[in-house]
């Protein structure tokens, strides 16, 4: 009698068992059901407009979340997600989504996603976006009166200018980023990086240089990282943030000065610490991982991508200008470039092929296609240099005057005389 109770016992336990896989099972195959009605298939929008999402949203059990986000091809969200909570078996969607932000013009996804925390249900609907055209908004000149303050003047199309920002430290560099809307400055003793909005010329984040040689050599913005060379052997990337998101491996024999981005590579001109040897060292994109270096006879004052094997390295040796061909992936210098008598101050890339140099003794044009220097605009020793690549018209400072030439005659536009001397220039877009 007890075996056939046990018997009956073992039956029913099966029985319980299977029909609660059978219902785990059916469970888990019910996930949200989601009908869009808004916006349909290929529904046209533009930067500053709102899409009105539209949607009834059932379940069998309770949502918990829903989410509506604008994707890329590769399902990034190019907007900041919005997140609903409805806590119900049912939700009526209907919310404006902003696009606030300026897109590239070209097809999205918006993607209406439910859940009820294991199970998730997505709905893609193809939207066309068109952005904002790219445009030029002022040139940004560095002004110093003193070594204890700098001040910062906006130039506009016209040529009127406008203090924008005074600063109450010195300098030793500065860049900008015209799509993360971020200027960066370098403050000396302490050394601080800056990023200030360009939109409220406020800011953004600051990073304190830290020990043991606390100390920032330069600032140069590479889509999407601001690259940092300091004093303790490593240049640091910061996102728009201010967060580390890249570190080249510690050379604590040399100090890096400056870098350059090229394709996966970090290139960086380094000096000996406490010794007059320099080099140019490269590291790798992703890593900061040291690949290669090679001593140089030459300090140098900028480096430019000429192609997708070489890099342009402009400096000096002594009061004689240098400039030369550096070899990536063999290591080496691939050839020299004749300068004429004369210390070289800054460079700037015109095009691809095409690079100005501003010269003691003028502005000579480099055009790495043909190998030939010539000069573009005599007799003019420029302070700073900048190019202006949608109307094609190159800025230079000489002491407080920054004049405006068009650069494929070189005719000269504008002359702005500004009340300190300059420094740097920058052109600021759009995006």
């Amino acid at each position: 009698m007890d075996s056939l109770r046990l018997l009956f016992t073992l039956i029913a336990l099966c029985c319980f068992l299977f029909l609660l896989t059978c219902c785990e099972k059916k469970k888990d195959e019910t996930t949200p059901q989601i009908l869009v009605t808004s916006p349909t298939d290929l529904n046209a929008f533009m930067v500053g407009d709102s899409i009105s999402v539209v949607a009834q949203i059932s379940h069998t059990s309770e949502i918990t979340s829903v989410k509506v986000s604008l994707v890329n091809d590769a399902g990034i969200p190019v907007l900041v997600p919005k997140y609903i909570f409805p806590e119900s078996t049912s939700y009526a969607l209907d919310y404006a989504y902003p696009i606030n932000e300026n897109l590239e013009t070209g097809t999205y996804n918006l993607l209406v996603s439910a859940g009820d925390g294991s199970k998730t249900a997505k709905v893609y609907t193809h939207v066309m976006i068109t952005g904002i055209g790219r445009f030029f908004e002022q040139v940004i000149a560095i002004c110093i009166p003193n070594t204890l303050k700098t001040l910062l003047y906006a130039i506009d199309a016209s040529g009127n200018q406008q203090n924008i920002l005074s600063l109450d430290y010195g300098y030793t560099d500065s860049d900008i980023s015209s799509d993360l809307r971020q200027l960066y400055m370098i403050k000396p003793s302490p050394d601080i990086l800056y990023a200030y909005n360009l939109d409220r010329l406020t800011e953004d984040y600051a990073v304190i240089a830290s020990p043991p040689h606390p100390e920032y050599n330069s600032v140069s913005y590479f889509p999407s990282l601001t690259y940092v060379p300091n004093g303790n052997g490593e240049i640091r990337g910061y996102d728009k943030f201010g967060s580390s998101a890249y570190v080249t491996s510690v050379n604590v024999d040399t100090i890096p000065m400056q870098c350059w981005k090229h394709d996966n590579m970090v290139l960086a001109y380094c000096e000996r610490r406490g010794g007059p040897e320099c080099f140019i060292r490269q590291y790798y994109g992703g890593t900061g991982v040291l690949r290669a270096g090679l001593k140089l006879e030459f300090t140098v004052v900028d480096i430019f991508s000429a192609d997708s094997e070489k890099c342009l390295l402009i400096g000096n040796d002594a009061n004689q200008g240098k400039a030369y061909l550096y070899d990536i992936t063999g290591n080496y210098l691939a050839g020299e470039i004749q300068v004429p008598a004369g210390m070289i101050r800054q460079g700037v890339q015109v095009s691809a092929n095409v690079f100005l140099i501003s010269h003691e003794n003028g502005i000579y044009r480099y055009n790495h296609a043909t190998g030939s220097l010539t000069i573009w605009l005599p007799g003019v020793d420029a302070d700073a240099l900048a190019y202006d690549d949608l109307r094609q018209y190159v800025y230079y400072a000489a002491d407080a005057k920054v004049f405006l030439h068009r650069y494929p005659d070189a005719d000269m536009l504008q002359e702005i005389v500004l009340p300190y001397p300059v420094l740097n220039l920058h052109v600021q877009y759009n995006k």
